[in-house]
Formats: structure tokens, sequence, C-alpha cells
């Protein structure tokens, strides 16, 4: 029997031990590789953990210290509050401190800084009526401190911003004692409009002042130097200013007296002044006048030019060749005679004439009469040019002068009558228009001077090259002869 059972369990047995050997090298290889997938994901989820942990550390460390910081404000913030609260404590009637257990103490608190506020406006606005005002003001503030039940004291709150609301939109007056900056004391009316300004006048009617702002704080002060035609309005009953105090009237001197200072100095101060004095008048005139003046010199260019162009085409019609009959003529008297009766006027013409008619001179005295005579024609020449090379030089400055007059001019009056940018632009595009003018002079006049500056040097090369031709034929004559007139 044990035979038997050790027989089968033989029989059913796995494998032979080499089949199970390789097949479990594969399964093992497959495991490992298994392993080291999952270990690779392990450190890549751990390496994933870290960077994310440092991040949030990050992030926690910035908010830790933004708050930080705005825990600091907000201290500083609350010190500051509080200085300022124990400086206009200082300043205003005391107040009974609230009781910490009130639940409405926030409410309390807010009303007290809303008549505070209230109080400020009142103390810079019109100085009418002030110190009445600010003393009610001061009562529902010391009835709100002092008020057992906090909420009952709202409408009395609402009721003085109401108060002084309707006071900023409606005409008040009074009869009494008059507020004057100076001089003695008087009675009369004293009439306010909103928070717009007011004016007084006294009973007998002499005196006259005006509620307005001035300085740069823009502070209510009460003047009495009103032009002529504002105390007669006034003067009549009007209840309203008849302009905006602090802007002026549009017609005479303006609402208030003007003092014109007398003497040398101010009288040379008038004169200078830009605005109203003869200064802006004389930029105007003075731009037209530019005008004018490049207006004539574009016509004195066109008509100088057209003169020097006709003269030097006259002079450049001369066909003789002068080279081939002047030496010549110069060696023989026939010759010089024959010469003489075919000579045009012209440059060339004349300077040979004055050649042949002085042959019997020696050569030296020859030379110098021809170079007096080349110098003359010469001179005939460039008649005018110089005027043209002036006026193409200094025609740019003088449109450049008139602009700069024209652009004093066109600022003076907008700032006079207050124009925009556009009409800034437009004024500054009129007054280009003389630098305009003044290079339209002047490239016309340089090019015109230029190209007849080059053909009166041509002529005056042929008349040197002439002067030269009849010096040696002199000197040749001289030299053979002993006489040039052989």
């Amino acid at each position: 029997m044990i035979l038997l059972a050790l027989t089968a369990l033989l029989v059913s047995a796995d494998p032979p031990p080499a089949a199970a050997t390789k097949t479990q090298r594969l399964e093992l290889a497959k495991l490992q590789k298994l392993r080291d997938s999952l270990v690779a994901s392990r450190w890549e989820k751990r390496r994933q953990d870290l960077a994310e942990r440092d991040t949030w550390n990050d992030v926690f460390i910035q908010v830790r210290d933004s708050l930080e910081s705005a825990r600091q404000e907000r201290s500083q913030a609350d010190l500051d509050w509080r200085r300022i609260a124990r400086d206009q404590s200082a300043l205003l009637p005391a107040i009974p401190a609230s009781d910490p257990a009130d639940p409405l103490d926030g409410v309390r608190r807010e009303l007290s800084g809303r008549l505070e506020a209230l109080g400020e406006r009142v103390s810079r606005g019109v100085p009418f009526r002030r110190e009445e005002r600010i003393r009610a003001v001061d009562s529902v503030r010391r009835l709100v401190s002092e008020a057992g039940a906090v909420e009952s004291t709202l409408p009395a709150v609402v009721d003085s911003w109401r108060r002084e609301w309707k006071r900023a939109q409606v005409l008040d007056s009074s009869r009494g004692p008059l507020p004057r900056p100076e001089g003695d004391a008087a009675s009369g009316t004293v009439v306010v409009w909103g928070a717009l300004g007011g004016w007084y006048a006294s009973e007998d009617g002499r005196i006259h002042g005006a509620l307005v702002r001035s300085g740069a704080g823009g502070a209510w002060e009460w003047r009495e130097d009103l032009s002529d035609s504002a105390r007669q309005l006034l003067s009549a009953g009007t209840a309203l200013l008849p302009v905006d105090p602090g802007v002026g009237s549009s017609e005479g001197a303006g609402f208030f007296h003007v003092e014109q200072p007398t003497g040398l100095g101010a009288t040379l101060a008038r004169m200078l002044d830009f605005r109203q004095g003869p200064l802006h008048a004389a930029a105007l005139w003075a731009a037209r006048a530019v005008m004018a003046l490049l207006v004539f010199l574009c016509a004195l260019v066109a008509w100088t030019g057209w003169i020097a162009h006709r003269r030097l085409r006259r002079e450049e019609r001369d066909a003789v060749r002068y080279e081939e009959v002047v030496v010549p003529a110069m060696a023989s008297e026939s010759g010089a005679k024959a010469l003489l009766a075919t000579l045009p006027e012209t440059v060339a013409g004349r300077l040979t004439r004055m050649g042949l008619a002085s042959r019997d001179l020696a050569p030296e005295a020859l030379e110098q009469v021809l170079t007096a005579c080349e110098s003359a024609e010469q001179r005939k020449l460039e008649r005018g040019l110089a005027r043209l090379g002036t006026i193409g030089s200094n025609a740019p400055f003088i449109g450049l002068f008139g602009t700069v007059c024209g652009i004093l001019d066109a600022f003076a009056a907008l700032g006079q009558a207050g124009g925009g940018p556009q009409a800034v632009m437009t004024a500054i595009a009129e007054a280009l228009i003389a630098t305009a003018v003044g290079l339209f002079v002047a490239i016309p006049a340089i090019w015109v001077y230029n190209t007849l500056q080059v053909r009166a040097l041509e002529l005056g090369a042929r008349a040197r090259e002439l002067r030269i031709l009849m010096v040696a034929a002199s000197l040749d004559a001289a030299s053979r002869f002993g006489n040039p007139g052989r």
C-alpha cells in the first residue's frame, strides 16, 4: 500500500525540474520589472509630494509675511488714529466716554464723526451766522454723546444736516451790524445767497461790500472796493449779485475797482504789459509788416533777376571771334580801323575798342588802362547780383521774425479769449505762413543769384583773355618795331 501511494504521488507531481526552473525565471523577470516600475513610481510620487510641500511652504511664508505687514500697518494706523483723536479731543468740548458695554457704541461714534465733519464744513463755509450754526451742531453732538438710547438722537442728526443743506441753496438775509473788514462800525442789511457769496449795504446807502473767495486756499472775505456799476446795482436793492464775485463783470472795469498806480514806473509797466499794453499791437503790426516786406522782396527779386538776365543775355550775343582778329588789328593801323567799325556794344567789344584806341601807349600803360576798363565792365555785369544774394540769405530770418511776432500775438489773443487747443493750433499755423513765405522768397533768390553770377564770371573771364591778348600783341609790336603803332 505504501508503494502504491508513493507511485501515485510521483505520477501526479509537477513537471521535471528543468522545465519548472525556466518558467520560474520568466516569472521572476516579470516580477522584477514590475517591482522596478513600482519603486520608480513611488520615488516619483515622493518627489512630487516634496515639491508640492516646498511650494505650499513658500506660499505660507508669503502669506505670513503679508499678514505680519498688514498687522503692523494696522497697528500704525491705530496709533495715528488715537493721536489724531487725542489732538482733536483737546480742541473740542469734553464728551463723556461711552460705555464699553453699550452695543450701539459703534453707531454713537459714527454719528459723532458725521457731526464733526458737519462742524468742519460749517467753519469753512460762508461766514454768515457761523457761530450760531456751530453751536447748534455742537449741541447735537453733545446730545448724541450723553443720550442713553443713541437711536433716539438719529432724527436730530438728520435735521442738522438737512438745515445746512437747505441753507446752502436759499437766500438768507439779516439786519444788524455789518461785517466790515475795516472802518467804523455800521448797521444795514446783509444778504447771503447759499454757498455762492453775499453782499451788504448800510442803511444810508453809503457803504457796500461783497463776500468773495480769495487767496490760494479759497478763504472767504468781505471787500468794499466795488466798482460804480456794482454799487448802483446794490443801491437799487437788487437781491442777487450781478455776476459771480470771484470772476468779475463783463462790462466796465469789473466787479471790483482796480488800483491804477501812477508815476513813471507805472507808465513804463503799462507800456511793457504785453496783454493790454502797446506791445500786443506792436507784435501784430510787426507780423503784418514782415509779410508786406516779404511780398515786396519777392517782387524785387523777380524784377532784379529779370533786368540782370536781359543785360547778360545782351552781352552774350556777341559772336565776334576776337581771338582771331585782335592780334592782327593791334599790329596794323588799317586793321585796327576796320575792326573798330565792326565792334558791337558788348563787354568784349568795348574792351577791344579801348585797347585799339590805346594801342600807341606803352605795354605797361596799355595793361593798366585795359585792367581799369575790365574792372568797370565787371561791375556793370554784377550790378544787382549782390542784392539778390542779400535777399536770399536773409529772407528766411525775416520770415522767422514774422512767425515769432505772429505767435506772440496769437498767444496774447488766446490768453485773453481763453481759446482751446484747436484755436492754438490754428493761430500757430497762421503764424508759420511768414516762415514759408520767407523760404519761398529765399530759394528762388539764391538760385537766380548763383545762375547770374556764373554767367557774369564767364563774361569777365572772356574779357580778361582779350586783355591778355591785346597786351601780348602790344609787347610783340614794341619788341619788333620799337613803336606799337607801326
